[in-house]
């Protein structure tokens, strides 16, 4: 989870002077044909706040088929780094994961990740190598901890990593994940970083999932990801040792150290 800047990549900021033109962002906001504009750009405002000085973003393009937004967050060094902003504007997630996309990714969406990052060499070779560990490692986990969702079709599929009582990872359920799975198949592995709590959901997710359509499924999810959601006292007494063990083998082997996190590749 991150707290500073809303982004799935591990990003390190340099230090020259570089500032957000939020005059600029605003120009490229009113271009757009956003239905809730003014919420959208009240949203936003509180959120660029929570960057740091030295970046800067900009880009700003309107998936045609979504009300999500793309745009770049440029670093001090040049880096682009493109993301998602959601459609209230109240969060933003790095593309970083999809770096290794080829050509059954959405074309919108391709084409805007390969302009911004054609230069972006070492950023692009990291996120590689950490995405390339985690398919490796999440192979050797037990099928009945991981939640599926099939897209017969697709020739692609998506490993996302989540929590239950993250609220990064909520937004990434109401807006991303439902994305993803009309597009491809999409494999779930829970890696909770909160308390007890969040390893029974989990575990109530994979058992009550088993079998189900994707749309049971993600009503699911969506039952225990509710920040309000309450445990019974029989609930609690689910056994989590066994995805304890795989949370730790999965983070501490690929590297990862932060949720949400999406890596898609191509089926072989």
């Amino acid at each position: 989870m991150r707290k500073k800047i809303l982004l799935g990549s591990l990003l390190a900021f340099s230090t020259y002077a570089f500032a957000i033109d939020e005059n600029n962002i605003n120009k490229e906001i009113d271009a757009l044909n956003i239905a809730n504009k003014a919420e959208f750009k009240k949203n936003f405002t509180k959120l660029l706040k929570e960057f740091p000085d030295n970046v800067n973003l900009g880009n700003f393009t309107q998936l045609k088929n979504a009300g999500t937004l793309l745009l770049t967050v440029t670093t001090a060094d040049g880096t682009n780094i493109p993301a998602f902003v959601a459609q209230d504007g109240k969060m933003i997630n790095g593309l970083g994961a999809l770096f290794v996309a080829d050509n059954e990714t959405s074309l919108e969406i391709k084409d805007y990740i390969l302009e911004v990052t054609k230069n972006n060499k070492k950023i692009n070779t990291e996120d590689e190598a950490a995405n390339a560990k985690l398919e490796k490692v999440v192979g050797a986990i037990p099928e009945e901890y991981v939640l599926e969702f099939n897209n017969k079709d697709s020739k692609q599929y998506a490993i996302v990593l989540t929590d239950p009582e993250c609220p990064f990872c909520r937004r990434h359920l109401a807006y991303e994940l439902p994305e993803l799975i009309k597009q491809m198949n999409v494999k779930v592995y829970f890696t909770p970083v909160h308390p007890d709590s969040s390893f029974v959901k989990s575990m109530l997710i994979l058992s009550e999932g088993r079998g189900k359509s994707n749309d049971e499924k993600l009503k699911i999810m969506n039952q225990y990801y509710d920040e309000n959601a309450k445990l019974s006292a029989e609930q609690e007494k689910t056994d989590i040792s066994k995805l304890k063990v795989y949370r730790d083998v999965i983070l501490t082997e690929s590297g990862i150290r932060g949720v949400p996190y999406t890596s898609i590749y191509d089926k072989k």
